[in-house]
């Protein structure tokens, strides 16, 4: 290769980074909407955390958009297209009742003042004079295939058949909560979703709650309380997880004065306890088995001196990480450093201990 090409490829790499940057800063393009959405809680937000709702609610937190969103659009603009195709087969050549409302550029919201619920349905399918609200998913199959229908989805459908209902806008005989493979667009799976008035109803009175909570702190941190996953990137982890630690550690203050519990929450906690012991031994079971495993793989490919393997099932590659790098605080104290004023407390966590009685 000549030096003369030097500059061109740097050029032309700097290019590709312009380009590569400016797409995804372009991916999306945020949705405009009629209404005021911080007014209301709309059916993607409605098994999300209370607190994390009503923090978006008060503050600025809108974003563009991302890949994944773009994609949904993407592949239900496209579903869309195929459910025209299916309105004219069925419509003109044979003759019969059905057709899609309200779908693709044609969507609308409805919005439950009385609750500050809002939802913005994927469209209906009407036949023969019953309708069915339409919700679409675009999925990714190496992490979203399994356990479907997912729960927060149901509960989007169950909240926007309600609203259609209580707006008058229209009686859903059922939901059907559509599933796409994003890599495989024939793929789909679709459940149907019975109307549920009591699940219903919890979730309009949740989002009553939100929208007329103060603040976000008036709410239970559910994110928290269900594990955790939710929180991360959450403006209020921090916060939530600081005044769970002071929570519990006044409950744990006054522990002596405290009176008994319930029998009934007694035998609860016990049966939990009994299978969060169980769990641990099965956890213990499981990681015997698999370093036993790992062993024999080690021992089989050092054998062959080998370190790569193709099997009819795994890819398998022995190799050698790199160290980490670490600080010698013994060596930096005998060289007579003071590392006080570096030293910093840590943020308290909850700690469970869970001990079978002897």
């Amino acid at each position: 290769m000549s030096d003369e090409m030097g500059p061109e490829l740097a050029e032309t790499a700097a290019s590709a980074d312009f380009l590569r940057d400016a797409i995804i800063d372009h991916i999306d393009e945020p949705t405009k909407f009629k209404h005021d959405r911080s007014k209301t809680v709309g059916g993607s937000e409605i098994d999300s955390c209370p607190r994390k709702v009503k923090d978006s609610k008060v503050n600025d937190r809108s974003w563009g958009g991302n890949g994944y969103t773009a994609r949904g659009k993407g592949m239900e603009s496209a579903l869309c297209d195929v459910f025209a195709r299916i309105e004219r087969h069925y419509r003109i050549v044979k003759q019969q009742d059905l057709w899609f409302t309200q779908i693709g550029d044609r969507q609308e919201t409805l919005v439950d003042h009385d609750y500050g619920a809002s939802a913005t349905p994927d469209g209906f399918l009407r036949i023969d004079g019953e309708t069915y609200y339409l919700e679409i998913k675009s999925i990714d199959p190496r992490v979203a295939s399994k356990n479907l229908p997912k729960a927060r989805h149901v509960a989007q459908v169950q909240y926007g058949m309600a609203i259609c209902r209580r707006t008058g806008h229209s009686n859903p005989l059922g939901g059907l909560l559509i599933y796409q493979n994003a890599s495989d667009w024939a793929d789909i799976n679709i459940f149907p979703i019975a109307p549920d008035e009591e699940a219903q109803n919890a979730l309009l009175k949740r989002a009553k709650q939100i929208n007329d909570a103060k603040s976000p702190m008036d709410l239970e941190p559910m994110g928290l309380a269900a594990g955790g996953a939710e929180c991360a990137g959450c403006p209020l982890e921090a916060t939530c997880k600081q005044e769970r630690v002071a929570r519990i550690a006044a409950y744990d203050d006054g522990a002596d004065d405290r009176p008994p519990l319930p029998d009934a929450v007694i035998a609860e906690l016990d049966d939990l306890a009994r299978v969060r012991t169980t769990a641990l031994l099965e956890e213990a079971e499981a990681k015997a088995i698999k370093e036993r495993a790992t062993d024999q793989i080690r021992l089989l490919l050092e054998t062959h001196d080998a370190s790569v393997a193709q099997t009819p099932g795994f890819k398998i590659r022995y190799s050698v990480s790199k160290g980490r790098e670490t600080f010698d605080r013994k060596a930096a104290e005998a060289d007579g450093l003071d590392l006080s004023p570096y030293m910093r407390q840590g943020n308290g966590f909850p700690r469970l201990t869970v001990a079978e009685n002897e």
